[in-house]
């Protein structure tokens, strides 16, 4: 199991990076008064045909050439079903790939959201040309991040994996969920 969900954020992004994936869509749905927490990561990266997508699942398949074993799809699965929760990976070749689990929030065996700041942060520091978006929601209260919006605000003059760039983006990302978590709104 990971210590929290940024890191698995970080985990799977780096499988849509890998499969050439130019967009990013990271959802997080969390309701302590629906008892549900959602988390969905969907890319229009190469894609995964059946018999890759099944292979996946496996903690001993990966496509790296650099270790033998790759963890983040089936420690995602395994987070999941540890929580009575359901576990969802869908790909087809060209398509892209979706991976969602979805459990009680309040299950004593769920990790913590973690740093979801930090992990945006440090996808646009490996990818800076990726269209990463991110749409938080807390109960009924929403939060949208997009770097095409940062990448437009900045235009050609300062480029998104800045450090500075990327330190604003992670505060700002992580102080909008903390606002949304605390009862508050966000402005965005």
């Amino acid at each position: 199991m990971m210590q929290d969900f940024a890191m698995h954020l970080l985990d799977l992004a780096h499988n849509s990076v890998s499969a050439d994936a130019t967009r990013l869509t990271i959802t997080i749905d969390e309701s302590p008064l629906r008892d549900r927490f959602k988390i969905c990561l969907e890319d229009n990266g190469c894609g995964m045909n059946e018999e890759t997508v099944n292979k996946a699942r496996s903690p001993f398949y990966t496509s790296r050439t650099t270790r033998r074993i790759g963890m983040g799809i089936p420690l995602l699965e395994g987070t999941t079903n540890q929580c009575n929760g359901t576990f969802t990976l869908a790909s087809q070749p060209g398509n892209g790939t979706l991976i969602s689990g979805e459990m009680p929030y309040h299950c004593i065996d769920r990790p913590p959201l973690g740093d979801v700041g930090s992990a945006l942060a440090m996808i646009l520091q490996a990818a800076p040309m990726i269209r990463l978006v991110l749409e938080y929601t807390y109960e009924v209260a929403s939060f949208c991040f997009d770097s095409d919006e940062i990448h437009d605000t900045l235009g050609d003059e300062v480029r998104i994996d800045d450090p500075t760039i990327l330190l604003f983006i992670r505060d700002y990302v992580q102080e909008h969920i903390h606002a949304l978590q605390q009862g508050g709104k966000s402005d965005k």
